[in-house]
Formats: C-alpha cells, structure tokens, sequence
C-alpha cells in the first residue's frame, strides 16, 4: 500500500540569513555517488512546469536544482541511484505554501506494528530496492505564484525567493526528513495502539528524551506526544530528534524540533526548531524568506540523516595536508610517549 505525505515549506516575512559556512582543513571528500533524478511534467499545457513562455525556464531549473543536489548530497553521502518524481506547479501568489514534496511509502512487515513504514524513495537510494517498480517514487510541488530566482548563477536579489536552496529543501524531505504522524497522535492508518511509524519517529522524544513512540509496543505516547508536539520553543520545551549522529553534532545536546503551540500540518514536528536561534540558516526550518537559501547541509543535518540510515562518505586528506597531518600524528605520539613515560615513572 502506497500513501504520500507532503511536508510543505511556508512563506517567511522576514529574511533568514544565509546557512552555516563549514571550513573543511584540506580535506576533501571521496568520489562521489550520484543520485539521478527524472521529472514526469505533469502540468497541463500552458500551465506550470508547461507554460508556454516560461515553462522551458522552469523545468530546466529543477533540472539544474536536482543536478546540483546530487553533487551536494554525494559530498556528504555514499548512497545513490535514480529518483522519479512527478513534478506539478500552483500559481497561488496570495497562499503561504512555496512548495512541497513526498516519497510514496510502503508497508514493510505486513500487520505487525513497528517503525515499517517505508519511504520508496530512501529504501531505493539506501538498499537499491524498488517498493513500487514503473510508478513514480513521489512528487514536487512548486508555486509559481511566488517570485523566484531561476538562474543557480546568477544574485538572488531581496524580493526573490531561492528556487535551489528550496528546492533542496524539499528533496531532503522526499528523502525521508519528515514525521509521519498525525496531529491527533495516530498513525496514517488512524492507529495510536500499535501504529506504523516512519524511521523519524523513532528519534522523536521530549526534552526528557522520553520517546513519542513507545519502541517495544509501538504505540504513542500520548502524554508526550500531546505536550511535546506543541509545546513551544527548544531547549526548553518541544519535540526534539535524539539520534546519536545528530545528538553528536550537537554539542551533545538533544537536537529542537519546530513545534509552535499551534499545530501546524506538514510544518510541526518535521523542520529543525525555526524560533530557536541557534538553527538559524540551516536549510531544514519550516520557513524560508526571500534572498539566498542554503544550499548545504549543516553538521547537524547531516548527522540526523546518518541517523535516518544515509551512509556518511569518508573523507580523504588531500596531499598537501598527508605530510602536515602525519607531522601532527608524529608531534600527537611523542607526546602520548612522553606522558606514557611519566605515568609510568611518576
């Protein structure tokens, strides 16, 4: 059985400033793996993605924006292969919603409760097994009632909205950055007993890091999950995500989810936590302005998608930096020598 959440990025009044700028010491990374993405244009003719004037200029954008996250993505992770997603666009200038994307999910494991609710997507790129063979893996939305920068080169400018650090916003999310719980605490079949839940639900917990979602019976716990879920900003109060890659990156902290006190579908829960600073600029917030977006992946968001099963690459000094890291290893065992030998004498 095949569902489709969507989980939507929101309009933003005030500007975010730009993402985390990581400082990599001459290491680079080891070649990398590519996810291949294919769009079925599903508009019909002259509208969105097939507009007669500017519908050329709109396909070839989420062209490049997929090219250029699989070069990102593959930075990060060894996990690769080919996406099909059917693409739509609105044209809503009035509505808050600039876009939206979703995996089609599969239920693994058959009636038997558990964190089995696969998304197609992840499972294809992270085992290179295909849940649904010929159909498309999920989709992208996009409102083209918004003002958008189209070009990846070019200045995005104060009343322009950053098609690419969007648009790689939402293919985190159809890679599997999102809750699949309802607000109600049921699953998407309507169960709260013995549910089936996505992999992020098995990292939601409150700021106790008591689990939303108890892991031997798998039903929810409603105390947490109604508290939590709407309980304001982090560190004091909220859902939080507690996988240990993530966790890690974090200072060591448990890592604040958005959770307003006011539920919102689609943005609670499943976005880094917008009212607390310390997210500020990372590019999974519910809420993005105009200007430039992030284009990468903060430490922290990298960490909770090792977390949700993307295999971390390994980095790769480069040989300038050989020479200076082993003179750094030899300088790190002499003193580990030296101390070796004081302890001993002391």
């Amino acid at each position: 059985m095949s569902i489709q959440p969507k989980a939507r990025h929101t309009l933003a009044r005030a500007l975010l400033t730009g993402g985390l700028l990581t400082v990599g010491l001459s290491f680079g990374s080891t070649a990398q793996a590519a996810i291949s993405f294919q769009f079925n244009f599903l508009d019909g003719a002259g509208t969105g993605f097939n507009d007669a004037t500017t519908g050329a200029s709109r396909q070839t954008a989420l062209n490049s924006a997929a090219s250029l996250f699989s070069s990102m993505f593959g930075s990060h992770f060894s996990d690769s292969g080919t996406i099909v997603l059917d693409a739509t666009a609105t044209d809503a200038p009035l509505s808050g919603n600039l876009a939206s994307a979703g995996s089609q999910l599969s239920l693994a494991g058959g009636a038997l409760a558990g964190f089995n609710l696969q998304g197609v997507i992840s499972t294809k790129l992270q085992t290179g097994v295909d849940l649904n063979g010929a159909g498309a893996d999920g989709t992208v939305n996009f409102n083209f009632g918004q003002n958008w920068q189209l070009d990846a080169n070019a200045p995005v400018s104060g009343g322009q909205f950053d098609f690419y650090g969007v648009a790689f916003h939402e293919f985190t999310h159809a890679l599997g950055f999102a809750s699949l719980i309802n607000q109600n605490g049921t699953d998407l079949f309507g169960n709260s007993t013995a549910g089936h839940w996505g992999t992020y639900d098995q990292f939601l917990v409150d700021k106790n890091g008591n689990a939303a979602v108890n892991n031997a019976s798998f039903a929810i716990n409603s105390g947490v999950w109604n508290t939590a879920s709407i309980g304001g900003t982090s560190p004091a109060a909220g859902m939080f995500f507690n996988g240990a890659h993530a966790v890690a990156a974090n200072n060591n902290q448990l890592v604040g989810l958005y959770s307003p006190t006011t539920w919102i579908d689609g943005s609670s829960v499943s976005h880094l936590d917008t009212d607390n600073p310390a997210y500020g600029g990372m590019m999974m917030l519910h809420a993005v302005g105009t200007g430039n977006a992030a284009r990468d992946y903060s430490a922290i968001e990298v960490g909770m998608m090792q977390d949700l099963g993307y295999t971390a690459v390994t980095a790769v000094p480069e040989p300038e930096s050989l020479a200076m890291m082993f003179a750094g290893l030899g300088v790190i065992g002499s003193l580990q020598r030296r101390r070796r030998t004081r302890t001993t004498t002391a």
